[in-house]
């Protein structure tokens, strides 16, 4: 008979089989009903059904998204994994529209299980790295001592009403944001701060 330990690793292996496979409407097999994600991404919804929007919005940027475990280390209870994410950029990501660029970038998920399935989740992607690598720069008001922290902490921007301050240095992406009067932040300053940093 399989430990528990065992058995839960399994169920994460099987969750990245299934995201893998793009069977995102399946993922309630490994995550329970009323899952309790500590790093929702904003606006993402409670419980399952939230965890599955969060991945039909990203596989709508990224349809061939891909998760690789690179490490994987689990007790009784929890499952850690470190991951790389990759996928071709082909749909709108965080206010940037598609640039056709294959990005890479590392995560680190803890998964708390019982009965074989994930009941709570704490995790971070590098979704500052994903931006930089589509070449996405973040602007800020120059006299915003808050807004400057929150991205070097590693804070997923919010793009509510801060859409326009997204722009690409790709002559051929448009929603190029040059002229709005606000100063650049570059990514690779929050990222050298912070390297692993947005939520999920």
């Amino acid at each position: 008979m399989a430990s528990t330990r065992e058995t839960n690793t399994a169920a994460q292996q099987h969750l990245g089989e299934l995201l893998n496979a793009g069977q995102i409407d399946r993922i309630h097999e490994v995550f329970a009903t009323d899952v309790l994600d500590h790093d929702k991404a904003p606006d993402q919804g409670d419980g399952v059904e939230g965890t599955k929007d969060f991945f039909r919005t990203l596989t709508a940027a990224f349809p061939d998204a891909q998760l690789q475990v690179d490490q994987l280390v689990a007790d009784e209870d929890n499952v850690v994994i470190a991951y790389r994410l990759s996928g071709t950029h082909q749909g709108d990501f965080q206010g940037v529209p598609a640039t056709g660029k294959r990005v890479e970038a590392r995560g680190v998920q803890v998964g708390r299980f019982e009965d074989g399935k994930i009941v709570e989740r704490w995790g971070a992607t590098d979704e500052l790295g994903i931006l930089h690598q589509l070449g996405a720069q973040i602007s800020a008001p120059v006299d915003s001592e808050e807004t400057v922290h929150s991205i070097a902490q590693g804070d997923q921007p919010v793009l509510t009403e801060r859409e326009d301050r997204f722009s690409t240095d790709d002559p051929d992406v448009p929603g190029d944001s040059a002229g709005s009067g606000q100063a650049p932040l570059d990514v690779r300053a929050a990222e050298s701060e912070h390297e692993a940093g947005a939520h999920r």
